[in-house]
This record gives structure tokens, C-alpha cells and sequence, in this order.
């Protein structure tokens, strides 16, 4: 969201500043294996079930995706035009234990390990959209893939990484509260509501049949070590 609010910032930090890294990598280390991490919110939104590839044409429709969009072409370039071994990763959302509390995951997790805490809280989440959807993989396994990548992806090419299946909010927060063992009130709040978003299900076919890349750790694993870590 703060792309919107420093659109210029965004723009000067995600493509002036990869320039810059990709400039200094070109003249003093142009040799060197480099990853630039884009995201899976190059491709927009895309209506239907069918899934996604690296050769779906990029449309962007965030200040963020389009500087990210802007970004990933320029890496792209340097590995075509100046030889360079630049590797690009798209990632879906991801999730995990030790994420920071502005995100959803970490935000819920925290309410309700303070609730377990201390019985005398109103038993209440306030929460934002739960209807939008997200691809919720767990980081450890996007950077096990970040590290493939890094060491044996491709130069020029792009790569997807996620789950490939959107889940619900309300179904991450379900899980988290099952976890818990509770089953608090839940209050919109509007500072963290957002329009409701369904992001395009990634096809990540090429990162397993080049790399033998796939998600290992299960959607409840990762509930549950979310909510150990805000315990």
C-alpha cells in the first residue's frame, strides 16, 4: 500500500535502485550470479482457473507491480544485452514464523497469543478483508528456491514461485485460531481493510522441471509455527 501514498519513491527505490546494483555488478563484477526478486504481481489479476506462466505478457496494475514490472525487464536485459548471470525469481505471497505484525499472518498471530496470554482481553481480532484471497507459501521453502535459483537457475529466464492454490484469508485466520484453541469475535477494522483481491494461481512447472523445486512444508505446519513464534 505505501507505494500509492510514494509513488516516486517506489519507482526510485525498485528501478533506479536495481539499476544502480546491476551498473555496479556490470563494471566491477560482471561475472558474478546475481537473483533479482520480483513478484508474482507483474502478471495483475487474471480472471478464471488457468495458470499463469513466465511467457503470460506482464500487466501490472499496482504502482508497486509496475516498478517491479519495470525492474524484472531491466534485469532480464542485462542478462540478454551484457552476458550477465542475472536470475529472476516471481514470487507468490509467502508466510512464515518471524514475519512482522504489519502483514495479516503475523498481525492475527499476535492478537491471539496476546489473547492466550492474558484471559482477561476482550476475546476479539480486528481484522481487515477476509474475502481477498492469497497464495500463502511458506518463506522457508520460497528461499530454498531463491537459493536453487541462485546457484543453478537459468540467466536471462524468469521463474515462478508459490503454492498454487489461493486460499481466503478467513481461512488462514480459521486455521491460526484452531491452533489456538479459540474462537474470538471478529471486529473490521477499517485501517487495515483493503478491496478484495483474488492474484493469478502461478504455473511453477518450470522451477520443478528444471531445478526439482516444489513446496515441502504443509499449509498447517507453517499455521502452527506462526503461532509458536508469537507465543
Amino acid at each position: 500500500p505505501t507505494s500509492w501514498n510514494k509513488p516516486a519513491e517506489t519507482m526510485d527505490v525498485n528501478v533506479t535502485g536495481t539499476l544502480h546494483l546491476l551498473e555496479a555488478f556490470r563494471r566491477h563484477r560482471p561475472a558474478a550470479r546475481i537473483l533479482f526478486i520480483s513478484t508474482a504481481e507483474v502478471y495483475g489479476r487474471r480472471e478464471g482457473a488457468e495458470l499463469v506462466s513466465e511467457n503470460a505478457p506482464l500487466s501490472p496494475e499496482s504502482i508497486y507491480g509496475i516498478s517491479k514490472a519495470a525492474a524484472d525487464m531491466t534485469a532480464r536485459a542485462y542478462a540478454r544485452h551484457h552476458g550477465m548471470a542475472v536470475v529472476v525469481a516471481r514470487p507468490q505471497n509467502h508466510i512464515g514464523p518471524g514475519q512482522a505484525p504489519i502483514f495479516a499472518a503475523a498481525s492475527f498471530a499476535a492478537q491471539i497469543a496476546a489473547l492466550l496470554r492474558d484471559p482477561a482481553l476482550p476475546r476479539r481480532l480486528l481484522v481487515g478483508n477476509l474475502h481477498s484471497e492469497r497464495d500463502f507459501a511458506d518463506v522457508r521453502d520460497v528461499v530454498h528456491a531463491y537459493r536453487l535459483l541462485l546457484e543453478r537457475g537459468t540467466p536471462g529466464r524468469a521463474y515462478n514461485i508459490g503454492s498454487g492454490r489461493n486460499r481466503r484469508v478467513s481461512e488462514l485466520l480459521d486455521a491460526l485460531c484452531h491452533a489456538a484453541g479459540i474462537q474470538p469475535e471478529r471486529i473490521r477494522h477499517e485501517p487495515y481493510f483493503r478491496p478484495t483481491e483474488t492474484p493469478a494461481v502461478l504455473d511453477t512447472r518450470r522451477i520443478l522441471t528444471e531445478l526439482a523445486w516444489k513446496p515441502a512444508i504443509p499449509f498447517e505446519q507453517t499455521v502452527r509455527d506462526i503461532l509458536a513464534a508469537a507465543r
